[in-house]
């Protein structure tokens, strides 16, 4: 799992068109150079208000791939103010579990439980890893929270939880010095195969939802929208010429998919400014 590096956003379109699909099944497909070596789809989600830091981040996924599809890893990587920055993800196996991090990047880092170590993918920062178990389709929240400061730190921790069964599972926690600011309130979202990927034979079918994304407390997603395969930014997976990736967006969720894989619907969440509870209080004035 490898983090988001120099890649600039940009996004154009609606999020709602078929951004462009790639088969893993085309004929041929073995044959076509890859553009990228891990990541195939990268997308940017925004907070519906905007605000310039959050002490808070919440998101619920579930992973409707094949289990066969092992080594893929479906994560939300956020950056600080000024300096560093973490994922947290998912990455299912067949054999009924699946791989949790929680990994901050940048020097300075200081790992705070026992889940979590110094450096991650190889360089400065800290890895928290578990395991938590895992059947195909199952909901999973994961919670990042920040949970203390100081004037030389701010200590941020991570849970997942299950939402059939209710268990909730501690990811780690750790530090980032003061100098790194505030949470921006923006995530980049990416799905990669640990393995790499070397032709468009390698695509993955995939299809992931994600819903109750919010920023902060009330603060729910505008939606995803995909990079477009002319941004060249790193993580930018091509082939022929489009990102293998489809999605629809709407407030607080968005689903992805990829190969032969459907985009499922997605059902608008409530909008709490137009909720029947919020118009009667304005009829009464409370």
């Amino acid at each position: 799992m490898k983090r988001l590096v120099g890649a600039s956003i940009v996004a154009v379109g609606s999020v709602c068109a078929l951004v462009g699909v790639a088969s893993a099944a085309a004929p041929g497909a073995s044959s076509i150079p890859a553009g990228n070596p891990q990541h195939f789809i990268s997308y940017d989600v925004t907070p519906r208000t905007p605000v310039a830091t959050i002490d808070s981040f919440h998101y619920t996924v579930a992973v409707d791939t094949p289990l066969s599809s092992d080594y893929v890893y479906y994560a939300q990587y956020q950056t600080f103010e000024k300096g560093g920055g973490y994922y947290s993800g998912i990455q299912p196996h067949p054999n009924g579990t699946a791989g949790v991090r929680f990994s901050l990047f940048g020097a300075g880092g200081v790992p705070l439980s026992s889940e979590c170590r110094s450096g991650a993918d190889g360089g400065n920062g800290v890895t928290c890893a578990i395991d938590v178990p895992y059947s195909r389709g199952t909901a999973y929240s994961f919670d990042i929270t920040k949970s203390g400061s100081s004037s030389t730190a701010t200590t941020w921790s991570g849970t997942i939880t299950n939402d059939s069964t209710g268990v909730v599972t501690k990811m780690g926690s750790w530090s980032t010095p003061a100098a790194f600011g505030g949470l921006k309130s923006t995530t980049i979202g990416f799905i990669e195969k640990f393995s790499g990927i070397k032709t468009c034979g390698d695509i993955p079918d995939v299809s992931v939802k994600y819903s109750k994304v919010s920023f902060g407390n009330d603060n729910p997603s505008s939606g995803a929208k995909i990079w477009p395969s002319s941004n060249g930014g790193s993580g930018i997976y091509t082939c022929l010429g489009v990102t293998p990736a489809k999605s629809v967006s709407t407030v607080g969720q968005f689903n992805i998919a990829s190969g032969d894989s459907t985009v499922s619907p997605v059902s608008p969440e409530p909008d709490p400014s137009t909720s029947i509870l919020n118009q009667l209080g304005d009829i009464f004035g409370s």
